[in-house]
């Protein structure tokens, strides 16, 4: 049995959820025209050389921003407490 197109009502009598936007996306990439396939190759290798050099660059910033946080933290580091009780003497007074 076919379902009716243009029925709100789905299998078994459910009424189907709304269209979500990654659907409705999809349903316009259906509906425009296929490009070329070498221009889709040449597209996809751009698109990955660009992200690899921005993660590239990201990873450099996140790596000079760590670093220069972690040499803040060092020269203004207090000397360590030493421990309040050794084996001599008691623990609570």
């Amino acid at each position: 049995m076919r379902a009716d197109l243009t029925s709100p009502v789905g299998f078994a009598g459910i009424v189907p959820i709304t269209l979500t936007a990654f659907e409705i996306a999809r349903l316009v990439a259906l509906m425009t025209p296929r490009i070329p396939e070498a221009e889709r190759i040449r597209r996809g290798l751009h698109w990955s050389w660009w992200r690899r050099c921005h993660q590239a660059l990201a990873r450099a910033c996140h790596r000079r921003r760590n670093q220069a946080r972690a040499s803040e933290s060092t020269a203004a580091r207090p000397p360590p407490i030493p421990p309040r009780t050794t084996a001599s003497t008691p623990i609570y007074d």
